[in-house]
């Protein structure tokens, strides 16, 4: 091989490694440069006119003459709140859940039942009942009112004392 067979290998190498980082550079710069333009703005359908709302008036007070009556007024009638034993019966007690996790309420006692939501650890409960088999408690939720079923022994009566782990 000659000397100058051995510069066109070298040269044929050097314009080859040139051209093919040259195309890499052009295609990479064609892609990047579309995904750092702007996407174009959205449109939306122009705004239905709505019918202007006009400010309420208030009513005016009607002007009523009362006549003078001779008895005695009568006294307004308190509404009575009922009580605890009234609300929720007599064997309901307040209770707090003991479980660190908290208690899922489910729909129905058992693990079949739907689970609607759940009660924190020391939240305040209302122990309505048990179920027959003594697995499952009926709960009032104080927080919601709402009322659902927890598992047994998870929570402790209001009445006794806290006990530190």
């Amino acid at each position: 091989m000659n000397w100058v067979g051995l510069i066109q290998l070298i040269l044929g190498f050097i314009f080859g490694i040139a051209l093919f980082v040259g195309a890499g550079v052009g295609a990479g710069y064609y892609f990047l440069s579309r995904l750092a333009d702007a996407p174009p703005p959205p449109t939306f359908p122009p705004p239905e006119e709505q019918p202007a709302v006009s400010e309420p008036t208030e009513p005016e007070e009607p002007t009523t003459e009362f006549a003078e009556t001779t008895g005695a007024a009568e006294p307004e009638l308190e509404p009575k709140t009922p009580t605890f034993e009234e609300r929720f019966g007599p064997s309901a007690y307040r209770a707090f859940v003991t479980w660190p996790e908290g208690l899922r309420l489910r729909s129905e006692p058992g693990d079949g039942g739907e689970a609607i939501g759940g009660v924190a650890f020391d939240q305040e409960l209302v122990i309505l009942g048990t179920s027959d088999d003594g697995v499952w408690q009926r709960v009032h939720v104080q927080a919601t009112g709402e009322e659902a079923w927890v598992k047994a022994g998870n929570v402790r009566r209001a009445d006794e004392p806290a006990t530190t782990p």
